[in-house]
């Protein structure tokens, strides 16, 4: 059985990356939450989640509201 002959990489290897030249990161900006939907005391059966009373699934888990 002929061996295979292993090709050479397309180009000199990168160099290896350092905290020096990692650039800096900034954190994110800091969003205020979204307010809360309103309820009128209806949780979601599956995971606990407030629900709209008009909802017809939870956004949370995906479950059926109970009718």
């Amino acid at each position: 059985m002929p061996m295979m002959q292993m090709w050479p990489a397309y180009g000199p290897p990168a160099p290896a990356a350092t905290l020096a030249q990692s650039p800096p990161v900034s954190p994110l900006p800091t969003t205020p939450l979204p307010p809360a939907p309103p309820t009128d005391g209806a949780r979601c059966p599956q995971c606990g989640q407030p629900m709209r009373p008009e909802a017809v699934f939870c956004m949370n888990c995906g479950a059926r509201a109970r009718t």
